[in-house]
């Protein structure tokens, strides 16, 4: 007898894979009945969730379409979100959107991540022992490209100095970053390549979180973990959550976008997109510290 599949595809950066949690859960309750397998460029992200019979890496993939595909009856979810009108005209968030795609009945799923005992072990193992409560930054995101800071989604290097200087005698600093950027005086930095759980799992020392639109931010919610987070290019209507204290950037009316295409702003980081003369007009830094000292 033929078996039965859903088979979800999704590509892209680590905080997509984590939103993409919301799709497999919304696609597996709309089709109970098949098994779920997934292919993704980050399937760590997937392995623990109940809803998940399989994960797959993009590039391991060996006999995948004699297993799944030939002579059985799946249903396949390829397309990408972001090319979607729901989500380029902003009628929807990317998780609803991503769902609307596919035709899915969606019901408010949101992301969703499961650690084992080994992972959650992992923060108190290779982190530095602490003293204080633990203030977790997660300041720059994505590779590190040709630029060492994108304007339209790293966090101000105004913003993360007043931070450090305010938060440092009461709090101990977790500093995520790339490797190669700036890395300030008393802060703990974590920039080494670590696998994907393995660094996410770092929320778990933390107390308090100011993050940027990234892989932390989803990860956050995802955990349950109450944020702030910061929001220069994008928009927490179409990549945020709720749960998170979000601050968007004070916009520059007059600014012309000359390269924006499909996008609002184009996040390519061509230096003439930046409407800002000077980084102190992106945030308001007092209104920062005030929600972070709740």
């Amino acid at each position: 007898m033929n078996k039965k599949y859903c088979i979800f595809h999704s590509h892209g950066g680590l905080g997509k894979a984590i939103a993409a949690t919301a799709v497999a859960k919304c696609i597996k309750n709309n089709y109970p009945d098949r098994e779920l397998i997934v292919v993704t460029g980050w399937p760590d992200v997937f392995l623990n969730l109940r809803f998940v019979d399989r994960a797959y890496r993009l590039d391991q993939v060996p006999y995948f379409y004699d297993d799944y595909i030939k002579d059985n009856d799946c249903i396949v979810f390829a397309h990408d979100p972001y090319q979607s009108n729901e989500f380029i005209t902003k009628k929807s968030s990317l998780i609803e959107a991503w769902c609307k795609t596919y035709q899915l009945k969606y019901e408010n799923e949101e992301p969703e991540l499961v650690f084992n005992l080994i992972q959650r072990q992992i923060p108190f193992e290779q982190c530095p022992p602490t003293e204080k409560p633990v203030l977790l930054m997660q300041p720059y995101g994505g590779p590190l490209g040709d630029r060492s800071y994108r304007w339209a989604r790293d966090m101000p290097y105004c913003v993360i100095d007043s931070v450090i200087e305010e938060f440092r005698k009461d709090y101990d600093i977790f500093y995520v970053t790339r490797e190669k950027m700036q890395q300030p005086k008393n802060v703990f930095i974590i920039d080494k390549p670590l696998p994907p759980m393995h660094i996410l799992s770092i929320l778990y020392r933390s107390h308090k979180r100011l993050l940027i639109n990234s892989s932390f931010q989803h990860a956050a919610a995802a955990m349950n973990l109450p944020s702030t987070v910061l929001w220069i290019g994008t928009e927490p209507s179409m990549f945020g959550y709720p749960i998170h204290n979000n601050i968007t950037a004070n916009k520059n009316e007059n600014f012309k976008r000359l390269y924006s295409y499909l996008w609002e702003q184009e996040l390519d980081e061509i230096p003439e997109s930046c409407p800002y003369e000077d980084e102190r007009e992106i945030f308001d830094i007092d209104q920062i510290i005030k929600i972070l000292r709740r």
